[in-house]
């Protein structure tokens, strides 16, 4: 966050946490609104590498215009990662409840 200096008393500003962020220590944020697409994982992070790179003129800022394009795709590539791997998560742990359950019958 950003410190602000007030009459000597430093004041530190601290943000809400961007509910678009994926969060490390669980599912993503945006796990309920989407199911897990291989199209979509396949071309998302594509498609915004050239949306970024080439609709935005990324490439006209040389090699710092790709690098925030590949950023920008990586970045697209992990939440379609992370939505996979929830529900994975998911879908074990329903695994796990359906045994549990039978074994105690």
């Amino acid at each position: 966050g950003r410190i602000d200096q007030m009459d000597g008393v430093s004041n530190v500003v601290v943000r809400p946490p961007d509910p678009h962020v994926l969060r490390l220590d669980g599912d993503p944020p945006f796990a309920l609104d989407k199911s897990f697409s291989w199209f979509h994982f396949l071309t998302k992070p594509k498609v915004k590498f050239f949306e970024t790179y080439v609709l935005k003129l990324g490439f006209l800022d040389g090699w710092a215009g790709f690098v925030i394009a590949v950023n920008a795709a990586y970045s697209v590539f992990l939440k379609w990662t992370k939505l996979r791997e929830a529900e994975l998560r998911q879908k074990a742990g329903e695994l796990e409840s359906t045994k549990t359950n039978a074994h105690n019958l």
